[in-house]
């Protein structure tokens, strides 16, 4: 009884005066935002499973709108966050809530994790599992809509990996075309610019070798690309520092990027990049209006 209130204790004083912009303060706070994302209203969406592989891990959650012939003239790509291995598609339900409300089609995409498979594996996955939302979207008769693409925290960097790594998006039958937009919450776009982590080595080894080169969005920039891009960075981010994403704008920047829209969360942290669905929180309006906004110009 002693040990678990002298851990209490400790818990509880770690949790009020650990600041932001520490890995610690972020753990801390899960267990409240899972809390909040369970507690979710759930209004009977249905969940359509389809799996792209063998693994148990690789399947894709399609979530049809209710009224099919007033829908946007996209579907939506989700990529779940988790640090690669954590999380799965149904912990966001959520987030479909949101497009559901919005009438979009949406798919939410699961991968195998780390420390089993590398980023070589999961950029196979996603490729796989892009090609599986083009064959579901063939059968239920919407391939002429477009792809909006989107993720939160390394959900975030997959997305992102998908459009910027030609070879992934060739082998999966894909031109850029296909894709109308990308929205990025908390993106590790950059890992150099990360702090040296177990989790970085499970994903990408040593930072000197090519796999570590493979598994950063921020190596694989064009010189140009009008691709309509939403990316949203907490100002205390403990698990993705800002400088990292703010080093990967400043570089498309300077490579001719057009319609890139870069919001910082003040005073926020990484999980507040992941509570859009919360129509209280302030990431709320800012990836709902970007998304209306895409449906009119593109």
């Amino acid at each position: 009884m002693a040990a678990f209130l002298t851990i209490f204790v400790i818990i509880l004083l770690l949790y009020f005066f650990v600041p932001k912009g520490f890995v610690v303060y972020e753990g801390l706070r899960f267990p409240a935002w899972s809390y909040r994302m369970k507690k979710y209203p759930d209004n009977g969406l249905k969940p359509n499973r389809h799996e792209y592989g063998d693994h148990h891990r690789q399947y894709l959650i399609h979530y049809k709108p209710s009224n099919k012939d007033d829908s946007p003239p996209h579907v939506v790509v989700y990529v779940h966050g988790g640090g690669w291995q954590f999380g799965n598609p149904e912990m966001f339900r959520p987030n479909a809530e949101v497009l559901h409300e919005m009438g979009y089609h949406s798919f939410f995409l699961s991968h195998r994790r780390i420390p089993l498979h590398n980023i070589r594996s999961l950029k196979q996955d996603v490729g796989k599992g892009m090609k599986k939302v083009m064959d579901v979207m063939q059968q239920d008769g919407i391939s002429d809509k477009k792809i909006i693409l989107g993720g939160v925290s390394s959900g975030a960097n997959l997305a992102a990996l998908f459009y910027f790594d030609k070879e992934i998006y060739q082998q999966a039958g894909f031109a850029k075309e296909h894709v109308a937009g990308m929205f990025l919450m908390a993106p590790p776009l950059n890992l150099q610019g990360m702090w040296p982590s177990p989790t970085l080595y499970w994903l990408a080894g040593r930072r000197s070798k090519s796999l570590f080169y493979e598994a950063s969005p921020i190596n694989y920039l064009p010189e140009k690309d009008d691709l309509p891009t939403l990316i949203v960075h907490p100002e205390k981010d403990g698990m993705v520092p800002l400088r990292s994403t703010e080093a990967f704008i400043n570089k498309a920047k300077e490579r001719g990027f057009e319609n890139l829209e870069f919001h910082i969360l003040y005073q926020m942290t990484h999980m507040d990049a992941a509570s859009w669905c919360f129509k209280d929180h302030p990431s709320y309006d800012i990836v709902v209006n970007w998304l209306k906004e895409i449906n009119v110009k593109f």
